[in-house]
């Protein structure tokens, strides 16, 4: 299979991470991928040896040029799934894909709820699109409500990390006991992360007399 995956992220966040693996591991299972990413993402350095990596940057939504280009792509590369990770390229990927009768999904990584003439200028995007991926139950339940997608039309997939291997174990860095229970956050710190939650599981297992550390 030929697919095409849009980000616009400008900075390693989860969503860069989230486009990285799927890069990754669409290609060890033998699909041909494609990566349309802005010219200082760091996606350029770590995956330009493994696919095809083109930058492009829209400056708005609907950029001839950069339209342009796009269409090219999926034209010389036959794509057969067009996955947009980013806003910047939601009007692009779906007009262009859809033009050419491909199969296009949105992934949502992130709230963007949108109020009053853009909420009904983006239900044209969820309407045309084959399917939407999320990645919380929160943000599928907030395009149903905003956008009266059909549930069926929404896939929750939860991010994962790719493991890798330390020269040194966790433990000895933080200088922390063996028989301590480690709980960890990873993501910044703000209220739709629900960090929280950690924390008031720190507090119970402390009370019950367990040594806990929090990273």
């Amino acid at each position: 299979m030929n697919i095409l995956i849009f980000d616009a992220a400008k900075y390693w966040s989860g969503g860069a991470e989230r486009v990285y693996l799927c890069c990754k591991g669409f290609k060890e299972r033998g699909h041909n991928v494609v990566l349309v990413c802005l010219p200082t993402s760091r996606l350029n350095l770590l995956l330009k040896d493994r696919i095809k990596v083109y930058n492009i940057y829209p400056i708005f939504d609907l950029d001839f040029f950069a339209g342009v280009k796009i269409f090219y792509l999926l034209l010389k590369h036959k794509i057969d799934v067009i996955d947009i990770h980013s806003p910047k390229f939601y009007w692009l990927g779906v007009f262009i894909g859809k033009l050419l009768n491909k199969k296009v999904f949105i992934t949502r990584n992130v709230e963007y709820r949108k109020k009053g003439l853009k909420r009904y200028i983006n239900k044209l995007l969820y309407y045309f699109c084959n399917g939407v991926i999320t990645v919380s139950e929160k943000i599928k339940n907030n395009l149903i409500e905003d956008f009266g997608i059909k549930s069926n039309k929404i896939k929750v997939i939860y991010d994962a990390i790719e493991a890798k291997s330390h020269k040194k174990d966790i433990r000895a860095i933080y200088e922390i006991p063996q028989d301590a229970v480690v709980l960890s956050i990873i993501g910044r710190i703000e209220e739709n992360k629900n960090q929280h939650i950690a924390v008031e599981v720190a507090e119970k297992l402390f009370k019950k007399g367990y040594n806990v550390y929090l990273l």
